[in-house]
């Protein structure tokens, strides 16, 4: 389970590490340009809590804390239609299933050091 620390919040905000590096792509992709975007999901199922909704701004400061050190290989497809859904939706990106199993949007690549 990775962490998104968020503005000035003392208390980060869990995500599976899938969706996650799913978000900070995404992120980077639209803030560097100084886009706004709108994104949401559900705790995980192991978790409490209600669906959680943020802005993304240029100005609000975000840090990308994840559990897995391996890299990962996310899926052109899902991007594209993430990018998309943040450009043109309302609705913005919704972040559920992407690490839900039956859902595999990407794999884990394994690191040089875990493949020997």
């Amino acid at each position: 389970m990775g962490h998104l620390f968020y503005g000035s919040a003392r208390e980060p905000l869990s995500l599976p590490d899938l969706s996650l590096a799913y978000l900070q792509t995404v992120a980077i992709a639209k803030l560097r340009r100084s886009e706004t975007f709108f994104a949401s999901w559900r705790p995980h199922p192991e978790e409490s809590g209600n669906r959680s909704y943020l802005w993304f701004h240029p100005s609000i400061p975000l840090m990308f804390v994840m559990q897995r050190t391996g890299g990962v290989v996310l899926d052109s497809a899902v991007l594209e239609w993430l990018m998309r859904a943040a450009a043109t939706s309302s609705q913005g990106i919704d972040l559920d299933g992407l690490s839900r199993p039956g859902k595999r949007a990407a794999t884990w690549s394994m690191s040089p050091a875990s493949r020997s």
